[in-house]
This record gives structure tokens, sequence and C-alpha cells, in this order.
């Protein structure tokens, strides 16, 4: 889905990366499979209610939150997540990549 610059917000607490300020950054919509999304919402701490919902083509998380590992380019020149992909920072720094890929595993 093409990515317009005034909707591209990162969802993930404490984080202001937007596309209009960081042209830069890549932004991911949420998994469709259902449990992988929960656990996404999970590790970002947010829990879906009137104040946050996930909409695909609104609801984001930026690249600043994955490895370089955990992207790659696409044949048409967009960064994508590799299958599986986990964080690698959250909620401002304070989650680490191997306790976030634990609690993605154990979910």
């Amino acid at each position: 889905m093409a990515q317009s610059l005034r909707h591209c917000y990162c969802s993930v607490p404490q984080c202001s990366n937007n596309k209009r300020k960081f042209p830069y950054l890549s932004f991911h919509d949420f998994p469709t499979d259902v449990e992988i999304r929960a656990r996404w919402v999970t590790a970002i701490r947010r829990d879906e209610g009137p104040n946050f919902k996930i909409r695909r083509g609104c609801s984001y998380v930026c690249s600043q939150h994955f490895s370089s590992e955990e992207t790659y380019v696409s044949a048409s020149g967009r960064k994508k997540l590799k299958k599986g992909a986990y964080f690698k920072l959250a909620l401002g720094g304070t989650l680490r990549s191997l306790e976030m890929q634990l609690v993605l595993m154990n979910l």
C-alpha cells in the first residue's frame, strides 16, 4: 500500500517518528495474521480500544524498531520486513531484540 506523507506515524508509544520529519525511514503495517498482530500489540504495550485501533494503511511501526537484518529491499525498491521480523527496540529503547524475540516466541 502506498504510504501518504501525512498519514505515516509510528504507533509505538514514546516514538514520535513520522514520514514527514523522517522521509528516509520506512513504516510497516501491522501483520494481517491475528495471532502475530496480537503479539506486536502486546510487544509495544498497546491495547486496541477507543484510543488505539489498528487499521491497514493507517497504523504503522517505523523501521527504527527493527534491526537491519530484519529488513530487505524489494525489487520495486521499497524496504520491507522479512517474514517473522521482531522488534529491535520499543518503548523508547527499553526492550532489547533478544527480549523481544523471546516474548514473541512464547506468546
